[in-house]
């Protein structure tokens, strides 16, 4: 059985057979959120893209079985789509040995039902129409052949999706209609393409924009030319620190155009809205917390910088489980754990080869923590982190080559290896990270304060 391949995922359309395209697709704090907007928001972020191209091109096969099966009088009732239902739960239910249906593979696709019927609509009337256009009779049309019979439609169709008019994505005409399909409609249909992870994070970005836009009006606040020459400078160059970093040519490299080399357009680039709001908070947060080049939000959030920049220090185990006594679930005791870990102490001691060398070499070997691979490295630590894990906090002030341990925590024993101490970052140099942290956190907040409402 062939079933002609169109997009499940479909945005409703303005045809007769179809609802209207919705105005909106949800609210904010109960304000509508305009359906063209958020459209033209999916479009900036994957229009260009291969599922971008494709949503479009499903749209147009869509449109295009509609008006031809009007034209040549097919009708698809609801009895032919039941049977075609049941004809895929009998091919499905074969192939998986029972376990996966229809409506198991239509839930897990997240496709409303009605659009699932009407796209089986679609596709058996397209099969009608071609089978009579190759004289196929019941025959499955092959790929290849629909493939050739939608190249034909659209050449028939005079199918044009460039030298529009800005609102329009595609236009053609079968003899008596002549149809249009709207970037709304198109930036709807790619959305609903787009896996559910994928789907939601483009929801979020766009309510944070909303959100960051609708809070500059409030205070008057506007990206002006000098506030996009600013930020374009600064990515520039952000660009060439990481381009002299990576040993690579930077002469000649901006910026824009960089962006034109990756096929993207300068131009709807630093004017669209998710620019614009990357502006917009980082003036929100300079006008709130950067008046004191950012001291005071430091200042008042010195705990979570301490533990992201404060003094570190890196260690590493050679780790074997344990119980405090025989009958657990482990093969040892502490003692008997703490006792094998004093014999490898020794041999890191009294070997040939450098302690530290021996020390990552005993830890592949015996140590059962996941670090053992990277020969114990548990990385930098803060004196938080430390005790996250149940070791001694004071571990922040050994010196580096120090063996400290046998040391039993809950799940085991230790042998920890003090590897390299670092010291806190100073202010002039974490400034930056302070000023995206509190970038960060006023989002943060207009989310936590916006009742948010989704309706796609």
């Amino acid at each position: 059985m062939t079933l002609v391949v169109v997009a499940v995922g479909a945005a409703p359309t303005a045809s007769a057979q179809q609802p209207a395209i919705p105005e909106s697709v949800g609210t904010i704090d109960g304000a509508p959120i305009a359906a063209d907007s958020f459209a033209r928001f999916v479009l900036a972020e994957q229009g260009s893209s291969g599922v971008g191209t494709e949503a479009l091109d499903f749209l147009i096969q869509e449109r295009l079985i509609e008006l031809e099966a009007r034209r040549r009088g097919v009708v698809v009732t609801e009895l032919d789509i039941d049977s075609r239902i049941a004809a895929l739960e009998t091919q499905l239910r074969a192939q998986s040995k029972g376990r996966i249906g229809v409506e198991d593979q239509r839930v897990a696709m997240n496709v409303d039902i009605a659009i699932f019927r009407r796209v089986l609509r679609k596709a058996i009337a397209a099969e009608r129409m071609m089978r009579d256009d190759f004289g196929l009779g019941d025959a499955d049309v092959r790929p290849e052949k629909q493939s050739l019979w939608f190249q034909e439609q659209r050449a028939r169709g005079g199918v044009r999706t460039e030298g529009l008019a800005a609102e329009i994505a595609a236009e053609f005409s079968i003899e008596f209609a002549d149809e249009r399909i709207t970037r709304t409609e198109w930036g709807l249909r790619l959305f609903h393409a787009l896996s559910k992870a994928d789907a939601d994070r483009m929801f979020d970005e766009f309510i944070g924009i909303e959100l960051l836009l609708a809070a500059a009006r409030k205070v008057g606040l506007d990206v002006t030319p000098q506030h996009v020459a600013r930020e374009v400078q600064e990515r520039t160059e952000q660009l060439l620190a990481k381009l002299k970093d990576a040993g690579m040519p930077t002469e000649g490299v901006d910026y824009l155009s960089t962006l034109k080399a990756r096929g993207d357009d300068p131009t709807a680039v630093v004017g669209s809205d998710r620019f614009k709001a990357e502006i917009l908070l980082k003036e929100l947060a300079r006008q709130r917390h950067g008046k004191d080049d950012w001291r005071g939000y430091y200042n008042d959030h010195r705990a979570e910088f301490d533990q992201a920049f404060g003094r570190r220090v890196r260690v590493a185990t050679i780790f074997l489980r344990a119980d405090p006594e025989k009958g657990g679930k482990s093969l040892r005791t502490w003692p008997e754990a703490t006792a094998e870990l004093d014999r490898i102490r020794q041999r890191t001691l009294a070997g040939d080869i450098p302690a530290a060398e021996a020390f990552s070499s005993f830890a592949r070997q015996f140590s059962e923590h996941d670090s053992a691979k990277r020969g114990g490295d548990l990385g930098f630590l803060s004196e938080a982190q430390l005790e996250k894990l149940g070791l001694p906090a004071k571990l922040i002030d050994e010196k580096p080559a120090t063996l400290f341990g046998p040391l039993t925590t809950a799940p085991g024993v230790h042998l920890l290896r003090i590897v390299e101490q670092r010291a806190a970052s100073p202010f002039a140099e974490i400034c930056g990270e302070v000023e995206k942290a509190a970038r960060r956190a006023l989002l943060q907040e207009l989310r936590k304060t916006a009742k948010v409402e989704r309706g796609i």
